[in-house]
C-alpha cells in the first residue's frame, strides 16, 4: 500500500529550514500562490522572512494581468515584491530555455543584492512524474527534480505534494490565483502529458499514478545521487588538471580503466557538466569515452564544436 500524500503544510514545515530569508518565486497560478500563502501562514512558526519574486516574460497577452495580480496580492500580505520585463527573445531561440534562463538569472540576482538564503520554487509531485515522462518519451536520462539545489540554491518543499492536495488547500484557504491559458496548449510536450496521457494513466492503470511516478523518480534520483558520491575521488583526482590538457587525458584514462564500463559515460557527464554548462546525454558520454581511448579521431560537441588530440597529447578545439 502506497503512503498517505503529503499536505502542503506538513512538507513546508518539513523542507523550509527554521530562521532564513526566502525568496518566493510567484506565477500567480494555483501552484506559487499555494506555496506563497502557506509559507505565509507559517512565518511565524517557521520564524522565517519572505520576499516575493515574479518575472512577466511578456509573451502572453494575459502576463501584465498576472503580473499585477501578484504585486496586489503581495500588497495586501505586506511583502515586498520584485517584478522583471526582460527584452523579448531573439526569433528561432528556444523559448523553454530562455524562459529558465531569464527566471534563474533575476532570481540569483535578487538573491545576492538582498542577502536571501534560498529561492523557494512550487514543483510539486505532479510536476516530478510529468518530467519523469517527458525525458521517458524523448528519450533522455531519468533525471528528476532536486529537493534542495545547494549549487543554485533553491528549495522545492512541494515535491511530494499533489496537486490534488494543492487545489484542496487553495479551496480550504479561499485562496485565489490565475490561469494560464498556454496549460491546455497540447502543442507542448508536457502539457501534451498533463492534459492527456497522465488522466488516461489514472482512469485505466492507477488512480494514484502521479504519486507512483514521483516516487519512482525520487528513488532514480537518489542513484544518480549516490552514483556521484562514490565517483566523487575519481572526479577529483582528474579536476587537478587543466581541462583537455596531456595531464588531464592521461588521468582521465586512468580512472576508466578502474571503473566498471557501466559508469564511464556518468564519469564524463560529471567532469564536462561544468566545463559546458549542460550535461551531455549518455549516447554522447559514450561517445566521448571512445574518443578518449582513441577509438575515434574526433568528437563534436553540440554548438559544431570539434575536439581532436593534438599530437603533443592533449586535446584541441577545432
Amino acid at each position: 500500500m502506497s503512503r498517505p500524500q503529503e499536505s502542503v503544510e506538513k512538507a513546508i514545515k518539513n523542507f523550509i529550514p527554521r530562521g532564513i530569508r526566502l525568496l518566493v518565486a510567484v506565477s500567480g497560478g494555483i501552484d506559487s500562490m499555494v506555496l506563497l500563502y502557506g509559507l505565509y501562514n507559517l512565518r511565524r512558526l517557521l520564524k522565517i522572512n519572505l520576499l516575493v519574486a515574479h518575472v512577466d516574460h511578456g509573451l502572453r497577452d494575459e502576463s501584465k494581468r498576472d503580473r499585477q495580480f501578484v504585486e496586489k496580492c503581495c500588497a495586501e500580505l505586506g511583502l515586498q515584491c520584485f517584478t522583471f520585463v526582460p527584452d523579448l527573445p531573439e526569433s528561432g531561440e528556444n523559448l523553454e530555455a530562455w524562459g529558465r534562463k531569464v527566471r534563474y538569472g533575476f532570481f540569483k540576482q535578487l538573491c545576492e543584492q538582498h542577502s536571501i538564503d534560498f529561492t523557494v520554487t512550487a514543483h510539486n509531485a505532479n510536476d516530478v512524474a510529468e518530467t519523469l515522462l517527458m525525458r521517458l518519451v524523448a528519450n533522455k536520462e531519468l533525471r528528476s527534480l532536486e529537493l534542495i539545489d545547494e549549487r543554485r540554491k533553491l528549495i522545492r518543499p512541494l515535491l511530494s505534494v499533489s496537486r490534488q492536495e494543492i487545489e484542496d488547500y487553495a479551496r480550504k484557504h479561499s485562496i485565489d490565483w490565475v490561469e494560464d491559458n498556454t496549460n491546455k496548449d497540447d502543442s507542448f510536450l508536457r502539457n501534451k502529458i498533463r492534459n492527456n496521457l497522465i488522466p488516461y494513466l489514472e482512469e485505466n492503470f492507477d488512480g494514484r499514478i502521479v504519486e507512483v511516478l514521483s516516487q519512482r523518480a525520487r528513488g532514480l534520483h537518489n542513484d544518480y545521487k549516490g552514483i556521484k558520491a562514490l565517483l566523487k575521488n575519481n572526479l577529483d583526482r582528474v579536476k587537478r588538471f587543466d581541462v583537455y590538457s596531456a595531464r588531464w587525458v592521461s588521468q582521465l584514462k586512468i580512472e576508466l580503466e578502474e571503473l566498471p564500463s557501466e559508469v564511464h559515460w556518468f564519469l564524463i557527464e560529471q567532469l564536462l557538466r561544468d566545463e559546458l554548462g549542460f550535461g551531455l546525454s549518455r549516447h554522447s558520454c559514450e561517445q566521448f569515452c571512445r574518443f578518449i581511448r582513441q577509438e575515434i579521431t574526433a568528437f563534436e560537441l553540440p554548438g559544431a564544436i570539434r575536439l581532436r588530440y593534438n599530437p603533443a597529447g592533449f586535446i584541441e578545439k577545432v
